[in-house]
């Protein structure tokens, strides 16, 4: 019987292992691709004005209009 329990024991360990290791891999590359998306968004806003219909396709695709709200400056060069 102890054998029984034990061996039921791993497995449920491994199987919580198996999750929280795909719920890791799932959020870091969900924050790396939001990341990216700033990234890009920062970038565009570099090269000015005549961007902003990208933007606005981005910010659209994406719904992504809380993640960059823009202060109405540029960056300096």
């Amino acid at each position: 019987m102890g054998l029984v329990a034990t061996t039921v024991a791993v497995a449920l360990g491994l199987l919580i292992s198996s999750a929280k290791s795909f719920y890791d891999t799932q959020n870091t590359e969900i924050t790396q691709l939001a990341a990216n998306y700033i990234l890009l968004d920062r970038t565009l806003v570099y090269y000015g004005p005549e961007t902003t219909d990208i933007r606005s396709t981005l910010h659209q695709e994406t719904g992504g209009e809380s993640l960059c709200k823009d202060r109405g400056a540029y960056p300096e060069q």
